[in-house]
């Protein structure tokens, strides 16, 4: 029956655990025996062999079953080939006993129907199918054995209890009906748990991709590819929520390159009213109202939109192509599956937010939201490293709000605080994307200008000065600033920040509102050595 080669597709498919197998085979060779010996006890069937030899038969069938079943066990459960040859067993004694009690009129036939359906619920369709055959050939046997007079015809009137072509017929007729229809609607119910199985473990798979996911982004791009993987679905985006309706692109595949933010939803917008009802939603096509989904997924058919939810509310929004032809509807199977994997996702999204969230939080200053002192060094450590294995200068401006604690205490705390605000947005707003600005501490404030030499590091300074100057906010404000320039005013961080701090006292002293550069206190040892050259 090629045991081997079954056992390996069962336990690569692992439906249902061999062991499991096993013993409820076992509960049905028990329940057969106990049936056989009770027919014969009670002289339900006309025996054809002695009852005493039908019973140390079956006990003997128990006692070779039992044994296999503790072999299989003692050998750690490795022999798949002792499952066929029970099987094989149960064949010759299933068989036999119909024969010897009756044979075509014996009730006890019916169990060899009963084994097929078993087998074909515990095993496989192919198994039973095999089965049926081997059923089938030892009945034919039986058949062949009495008309070659090998086999003793069974007393009784052989028109009744004999083997005659016209009395196996039937039976064998309702053998494979039986056979075939089980095995058809087990291999059914197996491809649906297969199916199911592989859903489950692409879920699985999902899951420990989103573990390793700390970025949105990597969130978003590990749903699609296992979308693609596992439902062959074609374009796909997943969008995520910004303010006043507006969608912004998280990842996407097969798609348009988007522009950065869309525009406000529409009253008309599929993916407004899928956000909004939190309800997924299929379509053939999508709406006037989402052109800017068009316009990225172009000639789009066939969508399915699943709102993405975590915590009550809605985070983010999967558009997805099942590819389908024009007008077929995707299976319900993989819509639920779908949802599930949006599901976990978005979980996995919500974390990726309050992580950044926590992040952002460690990183920023709360009052202002630029960096704070502890990143203020980090960055300063990151940007001096680099200057120096690349030969760049690093310029360092250290601000500070004049007479800041008189207007705290003329004005409040509240005043002083907003004061620091408005001067922290003017510091955002004036640097460059790859300058650092940060609260320093208090009322002072560090900006970290990388590639920036000494005259231009005091020109953003003076311009910063005077943006703060034009301010019209709680009071007038003021600021001082000090400028210092590395390699040319300090060698390492913590002689650079006290250089641009000398500075800034230096404009304190000098009237404030001002700015002052740092002396230059290293010298380049190649000018000297020039000089020695000359003089030699």
């Amino acid at each position: 029956m090629s045991a081997s080669a079954e056992g390996t597709r069962w336990k690569s498919s692992d439906l249902v655990p061999l062991a499991d197998r096993l013993r409820y085979m076992m509960m049905f060779r028990i329940a057969a025996a106990a049936l056989t010996v009770t027919f014969v006890e009670l002289q339900w069937v006309g025996a054809g062999a002695d009852a005493t030899t039908i019973i140390k038969a079956t006990l003997a069938f128990i006692g070779f079953s039992g044994a296999g079943y503790m072999l299989w066990h003692r050998l750690r459960g490795q022999s798949l080939f002792l499952f066929g040859a029970m099987l094989i067993a149960d064949g010759i004694f299933l068989v036999w006993v119909s024969y010897a009690t009756g044979g075509a009129a014996s009730p006890l036939r019916f169990l060899i129907l009963l084994h097929l359906i078993t087998v074909a619920l515990l095993a496989s369709y192919r198994t039973a199918v095999k089965l049926a055959i081997w059923h089938s050939l030892l009945l034919f046997g039986i058949l062949y054995g009495e008309q070659v007079n090998i086999l003793r015809p069974i007393a009784g009137d052989p028109a009744i209890f004999g083997a005659t072509p016209q009395s196996i017929a039937p039976f064998i007729t309702i053998l494979w009906l039986v056979a075939l229809s089980t095995a058809t609607f087990s291999a059914i119910n197996e491809r649906e748990l297969r199916r199911r199985r592989y859903d489950l473990e692409a879920l699985a798979s999902l899951s420990a991709d989103l573990e390793q996911a700390t970025q949105a982004t990597a969130v978003a791009e590990a749903l699609l590819d296992s979308l693609a993987d596992t439902f062959d679905l074609g374009r796909s985006v997943v969008v995520t929520g910004v303010n006043n309706d507006e969608l912004k692109v998280l990842a996407g595949r097969g798609i348009v390159a988007p522009e950065e933010v869309a525009p406000a939803l529409r009253a008309d917008s599929l993916a407004k009213r899928a956000w909004q009802t939190r309800t997924t939603t299929l379509t053939s096509h999508l709406a006037p109202g989402d052109a800017w989904l068009r316009d990225m997924m172009p000639l789009a058919r066939n969508l399915v939109l699943v709102p993405m939810s975590a915590e009550g509310r809605c985070i983010a929004l999967l558009v997805a192509e099942h590819g389908l032809r024009n007008g077929s509807r995707i299976e319900r199977r993989v819509m639920t599956m779908v949802e599930r994997f949006a599901g976990q996702t978005a979980m996995a999204l919500n974390g990726a937010a309050l992580l950044a969230q926590m992040r952002e939080q460690a990183a920023t200053d709360p009052l202002t939201g630029l960096a704070n002192r502890r990143t203020f060094q980090t960055e300063l450590d990151k940007n001096l490293s680099r200057a120096g294995s690349i030969g760049e200068q690093v310029s360092l401006v250290m601000i500070d709000i004049d007479h800041f604690k008189r207007l705290n205490d003329k004005f409040g705390h509240q005043a002083g605080d907003q004061i620091i605000r408005e001067v922290a947005c003017v510091l955002a707003l004036s640097c460059r994307d790859f300058d650092t600005a940060a609260r320093y501490g208090g009322e002072e404030f560090a900006l970290i200008l990388p590639g920036c030499n000494e005259l231009n590091a005091i020109a953003t300074a003076e311009r910063l000065r005077a943006a703060v100057s034009e301010l019209t906010g709680v009071t007038s404000v003021t600021v001082s600033a000090g400028a210092a320039t590395f390699p040319m005013h300090a060698s390492d961080r913590e002689s650079l920040i006290k250089a641009a701090d000398d500075a800034l006292y230096e404009a304190k002293r000098g009237g404030r509102n001002r700015v002052e550069g740092a002396p230059r206190t290293l010298t380049v040892h190649v000018e000297p050595r020039r000089a020695e050259r000359r003089g030699a």
